[in-house]
């Protein structure tokens, strides 16, 4: 057999300081690959390749990033197979110097990890909230169920209520630091711990069920600002859900029902219906678009680095509050015997409900999966719910999408995030060793879980009121398990 540094082309081509190549550059780098080599190498080499060509595809800074740790850890994969085929050669240096571009594109330091541990910080708040005069009943097969609708609260005005709540989650950030650090500041291990706040879901949302989409970017800027300031450096902050809403406008014809501007045609300054009477075309508001969105930020930053956003895909039949109308409470009264109790279609057949001011139809976030569609992340890396920070592999599931598995296994994520506000950790899809860490806007309780090989691990916090309500959960710190 050829010496194994042989049969690469040479490594000249590939300067030690050199970004991820294209995949048409790899490829043509990699031809020199003797067919000699074991099959084993010759899979992972593949393996390595298939992920440059998403690298190449990945849209988003955070995507590039997710898939660089990618190719770092098949290189990793590739290097334990290259040992049992060559165990004194040096790795080819093509491969180390890959190695190299997607270590510093994934944030990985070149000596070390960052950190080899993390601490769970939850704040515990409620964010639900159930109107107590108006119920949905439900048959059961033997009797009525009953549930109040959501009931929205909050400040006058969307300026007002996110305003004061960016103060509340100030003043708990605040807390978390002091309590965090009087317990654990002295530790010498605490510049290797990465501690991670999250809020739960529906922090922010207000009086009408969602703020004016506008508001998201607002309150992200207000809270990146707060924590930009260095003693936040080991920190990484979920601030909960922001829920902004935005309608869907479109023409559409009022006697065939055609929708859209390209059924329609223009005379003069009107649109109107080729096989209907004039005046049929008006503009119509089909629904109201959700956007739950996660706001994650690390901590001692003031750039967009570090800073994500990751999107609910489903919209779930308690999220907001659904609309009873007149013939529904009719009808509850009618069955039941007792007045305000609604009895409602399905979700999936009536999506209506109260939205700043309005009754529209929830509709599904473009590219979910929410109404039976297909999700446009196939790969949940590619600008979905995963995402790489200091070299760690984080997913995040908000509510139903958890319960959904939208994170599957075998992602090789190490940390599992799950803000909600009625759900709870129901499968771990992280590593062996992973965590995860939920935070209920529901019951007010965080909870965080080890992935043990057989059982998960159920950890317990130490707990601390806060002003302004609601308490801190200072978890144990555990191992980041890496591979």
């Amino acid at each position: 057999m050829s010496s194994p540094l042989a049969q690469l082309k040479p490594a000249t081509v590939v300067p030690a300081t050199a970004a991820i190549p294209k995949h048409s550059v790899w490829h043509n780098q990699a031809r020199g690959i003797d067919n000699s080599w074991p099959a084993s190498l010759r899979q992972a080499l593949l393996k390595i390749g298939d992920e440059i060509k998403l690298y190449e595809q990945a849209f988003s800074a955070m995507a590039k990033r997710n898939v660089a740790m990618s190719i770092h850890e098949q290189i990793e994969a590739f290097e334990r197979a290259w040992k049992r085929a060559y165990a004194f050669a040096p790795l080819p240096k093509l491969l180390t110097d890959l190695d190299e571009a997607a270590r510093k594109e994934a944030g990985l330091t070149s000596s070390a990890h960052k950190y080899k541990y993390v601490s769970c910080v939850g704040y515990g708040v409620l964010t639900g909230k159930f109107d107590e005069n108006l119920f949905k009943a439900t048959w059961s097969g033997t009797q009525w169920d009953y549930n109040n609708l959501v009931e929205y609260s909050g400040g006058t005005g969307d300026k007002v209520d996110s305003m004061a709540r960016c103060f509340n989650l100030r003043q708990a950030i605040d807390a978390a630091y002091s309590h965090y650090t009087a317990a654990h500041g002295s530790d010498p291990d605490d510049d290797k711990t990465l501690k991670i706040f999250m809020a739960p879901e529906f922090f922010f949302r207000g009086r009408q069920g969602a703020y004016d989409i506008s508001y998201v970017s607002e309150i992200f800027d207000n809270l990146r600002t707060f924590t930009r300031h260095s003693r936040f450096k080991d920190w990484l902050f979920v601030f909960g859900t922001v829920i902004g809403a935005s309608f869907d406008d479109r023409l559409a014809c009022r006697r065939c029902r055609k929708v859209g501007a390209n059924n329609f045609v223009r005379r003069g300054n009107q649109y109107v219906c080729r096989t209907c009477p004039p005046g049929s075309v008006f503009e119509a508001r089909l629904g109201a678009r959700i956007d739950n969105v996660a706001l994650i930020q690390k901590g001692g930053e003031d750039d967009l680095k570090n800073a994500h956003v990751i999107e609910k895909e489903y919209v779930s039949h308690i999220d907001f509050r659904r609309f009873a109308s007149p013939q529904a409470l009719q009808e509850g009264k009618n069955q039941t015997g007792f007045d305000n109790t609604a009895i409602l279609d399905p979700w999936n057949n009536d999506r209506r409900i109260e939205i700043r001011g309005r009754v529209l139809p929830a509709l599904s976030v473009p590219g979910s999966r929410d109404g039976g569609g297909s999700s446009t992340f196939t790969d949940e890396r590619m600008g979905g719910s995963i995402f790489t920070i200091d070299g760690i592999k984080f997913g995040l599931e908000i509510c139903l999408d958890h319960l959904k598995g939208r994170i599957p296994s075998g992602t090789g994520i190490q940390i599992q995030l799950v803000p909600s506000a009625g759900a709870h950790i129901e499968r771990l899809t992280c590593v062996t060793n992973g965590i995860g860490f939920n935070v209920d806007g529901l019951t007010g309780k965080s909870k965080m879980q080890v992935n043990s090989p057989g059982t998960p691990t159920k950890v317990k916090p130490t707990s601390s009121g806060i002003p302004g309500g609601g308490n801190v959960n200072i978890f144990p710190r555990q191992a980041i398990p890496y591979l």
